[in-house]
């Protein structure tokens, strides 16, 4: 919670304390600023309603029904689990209550001088922040520097996580606030084949002479988004792991070639067919089928759009993979504190994210051939805008580079003479310059959209395709920066982006930050594409960090022939609202599935609790976690239990993957 009259300081953990003076001059709440929440969005869910429990608590249930929409996937079934109720005491007479809510927006910057340096030094009193124009107050100021080479090195060394008993897991992670955490994301999806390999080797050579303490995780996204490598600042790992990611051909992808290629070929058809085709010694109703449309001339032109509709949904397609794996990425690494920087090497960046832009959705359609015009895809505002929030919950900053380099107009070397005379010959001399127009405005799109993908993320575009020097800087540069953050007042209801300007005063420099938010007030967003904890339970997807889970998995032996699932889920970061009866509610969907070792679900349960606490409960609940347990039955075999947990209020999610086996014999019993 936040007060209204509050003083908020950051200490020495880089922890956000909050004094409540309007209580006792003592009390102190401590809030990790790392772990910010995601707004609200409308959920479109619901399993069976099942029931929580708080660990050391027993008493009466005290269940609520939440609306029931649909849940319906390829890949996950609904089945009921069962469970215990928490404690729910309401009060004889119910004291009256004074609720003073705020929101509380960070913001990290980047501040280089004229020659591109990290500028240190500065203080809280050096800024200032508008937010749509009207100055706030910063609540809060940290400036963080890297640590050198030894002591990032000693710090890593000394944080480790406390040894689990045999048969839990979890999926917190260990790591200190002031630790310079880089991403590699290796796109295969949005990457020509031939540039793919060239970006691959440059990431090896710049792998190999990693300097100690840079603790960098890697990630290739092909037909789905997969963690390579976590943090580490083993060079040899990183390498090893690099080496596995292989060429990948993307079917999604239209190449410059490509286009030329089958433009070429449909005219050269078209040509052939038309009445000049036509050999001399045909007869006349040859002419007429021309004439009439019923040739191959026609059906050049059908060619022409069947074609531009199939680019529309291969577009779609490849758009919303990316925005998936952007967001699977932020929630994976969304527990790790302070700034992370991702560098996301890319032959072409699909979609354009400056919500105020003219040509917002511009880049999302499918470029056709003259005819046809251009063919629009779906509306992506709704995943664009979670993908952005999830982002700047994790602190993501994204530092993009096209890795094709420098790119000349004309026609490609690899176009057949036949098919590239569409471009070169002198019976159409507007077919060339019209060829130069595409090649133009493709490229202008593009660079308006990598350069967008880094100014809302509070990156910088690595220009160039020298991607050794631009991964060592961007590592060099992202670790220093400065963090500040305010409230915006309370009674402000303007759900739509809100604009964050951040002054310094001192000219010559330049600041590199997030220009914006969405606001959770009254938050209206459009209906998703799918549920998101459906998206991330999807096999092979990294693990989501945004909500801590341990979880105990035992497998069937001589007490119960299912395997039986006890999860432990801390609440600190969910969203409870408060009841007319002074209660704290919140909805969490749990969902279970095992994978076979050839990705096939194997068997699947799913529970949404409606987690209606006391005060006291509640108390309790944010000290030992809530307590959710499932039962699954599985034939024997090996499987992979991937475990899902998602606030419904705020859309939160934590995931967990564990290797399960189930034995014939146990299977018996």
């Amino acid at each position: 919670m936040f007060y209204n009259t509050a003083k908020l300081r950051f200490n020495k953990q880089h922890e956000l304390v909050i004094e409540d003076f309007g209580s006792t001059p003592d009390a102190v709440e401590h809030v990790r600023l790392d772990q910010p929440t995601l707004p609200r969005t409308n959920p479109v869910m619901t399993a069976a309603v099942g029931k929580a429990q708080i660990p050391g608590q027993s008493s009466t249930p005290s269940v609520r029904q939440p609306t029931q929409p649909d849940l319906t996937s390829a890949n996950v079934n609904q089945n009921v689990g069962t469970g215990t109720s928490p404690v729910a005491r309401a009060p004889a007479t119910p004291a009256p209550t004074f609720h003073a809510k705020a929101q509380l927006v960070q913001v990290d910057i980047a501040v280089t001088d004229a020659q591109g340096h990290p500028l240190r030094g500065l203080q809280q009193s050096d800024f200032t922040v508008l937010e749509d124009g009207k100055p706030q107050d910063i609540r809060a100021f940290d400036a963080h520097v890297p640590a050198t080479n030894e002591v990032a090195a000693a710090t890593v060394a000394s944080i480790s996580l406390p040894q689990l008993p045999p048969h839990v897991y979890t999926n917190r992670v260990a790591a200190h606030a002031e630790d310079n955490l880089s991403i590699l994301m290796l796109d295969l999806l949005n990457t020509p084949l031939s540039d793919q390999a060239y970006a691959r080797k440059q990431t090896i050579e710049f792998l190999k002479t990693l300097p100690s303490g840079k603790r960098i995780a890697m990630f290739a996204l092909s037909k789905k988004l997969v963690m390579v490598q976590g943090f580490t600042d083993d060079s040899a790992a990183l390498v090893a792991a690099a080496e596995k990611v292989l060429n990948d051909r993307s079917f999604l992808l239209t190449t410059e070639a490509d286009r030329q290629q089958f433009q070429g070929f449909t005219e050269e058809v078209g040509r052939n067919a038309g009445p000049d085709g036509i050999p001399g010694n045909a007869p006349a109703s040859a002419l007429n089928t021309v004439q009439t449309g019923n040739s191959p001339f026609g059906f050049s032109e059908q060619r022409k759009a069947s074609n531009a509709m199939m680019e529309g949904t291969r577009t779609s397609v490849r758009v919303n993979f990316t925005l998936d794996a952007l967001t699977a990425l932020a929630r994976s690494v969304s527990a790790y504190p302070g700034r992370k920087n991702l560098i996301w090497l890319s032959g072409t960046f699909p979609v354009r994210l400056r919500p105020m832009g003219i040509d917002f959705y511009r880049l999302n359609k499918a470029q056709s051939v003259e005819s046809t015009g251009m063919v629009d895809t779906p509306d992506f505002r709704a995943a664009i805008r979670v993908m952005s929030t999830a982002l700047a919950t994790a602190r993501i900053a994204v530092f993009p580079m096209d890795v094709r380099g420098l790119q000349a107009g004309g026609v490609d070397i690899t176009v057949g003479a036949a098919e590239s005379s569409s471009f070169s010959s002198t019976a159409n001399p507007e077919a060339y310059k019209q060829n130069l127009d595409i090649q133009s405005e493709t490229r202008f799109q593009e660079r308006s959209a990598i350069k967008e993908v880094a100014e809302e993320t509070g990156g910088e575009v690595l220009e160039g395709n020298d991607v050794r020097r631009a991964i060592a800087r961007a590592l060099d540069d992202g670790s220093t920066y400065y963090t500040l953050a305010y409230t915006p007042p309370a009674d402000d209801t303007n759900t739509q982006f809100r604009k964050i300007e951040v002054k310094l005063n001192r000219g010559r420099v330049k600041l590199a930050y997030r220009p914006g938010y969405y606001s959770d007030a009254n938050q209206d967003t459009p209906t998703q594409r799918a549920h998101p904890l459906i998206v991330a339970m999807q096999p092979g997807m990294p693990a989501s960090t945004v909500i801590p889970l341990t979880v105990e998995v035992l497998p069937p032996d001589g007490t119960s022939k299912k395997t039986r699932i006890n999860y432990t889920i801390d609440i600190r970061g969910i969203d409870f609202n408060d009841t007319p009866e002074h209660r704290k509610r919140a909805v969490i969907d749990c969902i279970a599935v095992a994978f076979t070792e050839a990705g096939m679900p194997a068997g699947q349960i799913s529970n949404a609790m409606d987690a209606t606490l006391g005060a006291a409960d509640y108390e309790s609940a944010q000290r030992t976690g809530l307590v959710v347990k499932q039962e699954l039955e599985l034939p024997p075999g090996k499987y992979n239990l991937r475990m899902g947990v998602m606030d419904r209020g705020s859309q939160k999610i934590g995931t967990l993957d564990v290797p399960v086996i189930v034995s014939t014999t146990s299977a018996l019993r």
